[in-house]
């Protein structure tokens, strides 16, 4: 019986592990959409006449928890 419950408790384990995996998966998915959000607006930025000047404040600052 109590090889059982370790083989339960392993696998409690297994699928807490496996949670924390694909929240991690989400939020990089998340963090690449940003990017390119980013990189397309830049590149549309880049397509547009150069007769205005960027600046810093032309971006939105990255939360630094959402760097891995």
């Amino acid at each position: 019986m109590e090889n059982q419950n370790q083989v339960t408790e392993e696998q409690f384990v297994l699928a807490q592990r496996m949670e924390s995996l694909a929240r991690q998966n989400a939020q990089q998915a998340l963090r690449i959409a940003d990017l390119e959000a980013q990189i397309a607006l830049i590149q549309a930025k880049a397509q547009q006449p150069q007769d205005e000047e960027v600046t810093d404040e032309d971006y939105e600052e990255v939360p630094a928890d959402t760097i891995n």
